[in-house]
């Protein structure tokens, strides 16, 4: 998930650091797809979009240079579509999206098109940045009315998570791209478990 992520390196060297953080977001997100499958169809294809995403990631930052591209394209349906089926899945775990296979991937399509279509089509590159941040806020808004401590939990991660790329912070010598992919494999643990 690294569009527009401000400390991301263009360049097709091996970074263990950033390999390390994408292979720990791909296992969190494989974990939640796996679980969430039956019950959660929105939930699970949400993550898997994501794992497919931080999968390339690592191949792409433990050297294989050809991946660069394939794991451009899907951190922007990542954050274009599989953040807002998330975030709709959890704002509304009663809607066709939350509760059908085929619904979630109507609406992982549709979001992806719209993703392509602005971003790529026409540009506005803002887009990769502000949709992942609604999504992130939907899914504080929705965690802060359920009451559920956990997943509240998962979604001020998450929120702050954005912040900290945003801001171009780097504690503890962690870059903006690794606290991207360990902030989001932690909130999405709290908040999809």
């Amino acid at each position: 998930m690294a569009l527009g992520c401000p400390g991301a390196r263009a360049c097709c060297s091996v970074n263990i650091g950033y390999a390390a953080s994408d292979l720990i977001l791909a296992l969190a997100c494989i974990f939640i797809a796996a679980r969430a499958r039956k019950m959660r169809p929105g939930v699970a294809l949400a993550c898997a979009a994501i794992a497919a995403a931080a999968v390339v990631g690592v191949a792409r930052f433990s050297g294989l240079g050809e991946a660069t591209g394939a794991h451009r394209f899907l951190s922007l349906l990542g954050s274009t579509a599989a953040l807002p089926l998330l975030a709709a899945a959890i704002a509304w775990p009663e809607s066709k999206a939350a509760k059908t296979g085929r619904y979630a991937s109507l609406t992982l399509l549709v979001a992806s098109a719209i993703g392509i279509a602005v971003v790529a089509g026409a540009g506005f590159t803002l887009w990769g940045q502000v949709v992942p941040a609604a999504s992130a806020l939907l899914i504080l808004y929705r965690t802060i009315r359920s009451d559920a401590p956990r997943p509240l939990a998962g979604a001020i991660v998450l929120v702050v998570t954005f912040g900290m790329v945003a801001a171009k912070l780097e504690p503890a010598g962690l870059e903006p791209l690794e606290i991207l992919h360990y902030g989001m494999a932690a909130a999405l643990l709290l908040i999809c478990l």
